[in-house]
């Protein structure tokens, strides 16, 4: 079985990976929306990439720094410059030569594990109206099992069009993967989460102290991590739709202020 004990942070990769003598397939996985292309590297490592760009690959690696800043289990990026002759290069959406690629992770399917599977527990009682999905998850064997709630909960306060996704391997552990529709607008209300609440409607002691809690790690960012979090490759000239730090600043404080 593969295992996830040597995969690298986002800070231990080059900034920027040559792939020229990558050999490319298409991808899938099953956490994930739409298809991707995989790169094999000259070591046999195999990288991800979905071709979506220059500025949501710069979000996406501000969102994994923070997140593996914060002690979360998080995918691992960095840039690269896809050949045009490349397989990704020749069919996928996107012109643009950069791009970023992601080590890939070992995803756990359904049928690779045995009958006490802690991914078999909670499969399909998260979204049972009569059950308490924070307790599962917080009961769960999972490695960073949290991190099913915290893809939810970051979202308003990094200002996401849509939550990032989570991935369990085959050892057991949550990841969170998908972060780069972050900071795409101010922060918003935590508060509107379902995890705010308990199933019934009620508020969530529980669920307030997590949100609690994730607030208080982003809200303990430094500017000097901030910046840290902001950083690109001097050799790159990444094109930002639009500028992301004035908006990481105002969801550190909006944590910052939330978590009291």
């Amino acid at each position: 079985m593969l295992s996830t004990d040597s995969y690298p942070l986002v800070d231990e990769l080059p900034p920027v990976i040559d792939t020229r003598k990558w050999e490319w397939t298409r991808g899938r996985l099953q956490s994930a929306c739409g298809g991707f292309f995989v790169g094999t590297d000259e070591s046999g490592i195999r990288w991800l990439t979905k071709m979506r760009g220059a500025f949501r690959g710069y979000r996406e690696l501000v969102f994994e720094r923070l997140v593996q800043r914060a002690g979360w289990l998080c995918q691992s990026s960095a840039f690269a410059i896809i050949e045009r002759c490349s397989l990704p290069g020749r069919v996928g959406q996107q012109n643009e030569r950069i791009q970023i690629v992601t080590r890939l992770l070992p995803e756990h399917v359904r049928l690779d594990c045995t009958a006490d599977c802690p991914v078999d527990a909670l499969r399909g009682h998260l979204n049972d109206p009569a059950g308490d999905p924070l307790a599962l998850i917080t009961a769960s064997s999972l490695g960073d099992s949290l991190n099913i709630a915290r893809a939810q909960i970051l979202a308003p306060i990094l200002g996401g069009i849509e939550p990032a996704g989570y991935l369990v391997t085959v050892d057991h552990k949550v990841f969170l993967i998908d972060g780069e529709l972050m900071f795409a607008d101010p922060p918003s209300d935590v508060r509107s989460t379902s995890w705010w609440t308990s199933p019934n409607g009620s508020p969530s002691l529980a669920g307030e102290r997590l949100i609690r809690q994730v607030c208080k790690a982003i809200g303990s960012f430094q500017d000097e991590d901030l910046e840290r979090f902001l950083e690109s490759p001097a050799e790159l000239k990444i094109e930002l739709g639009r500028p992301i730090r004035p908006l990481l600043y105002k969801a550190r404080d909006y944590a910052r202020t939330f978590a009291g």
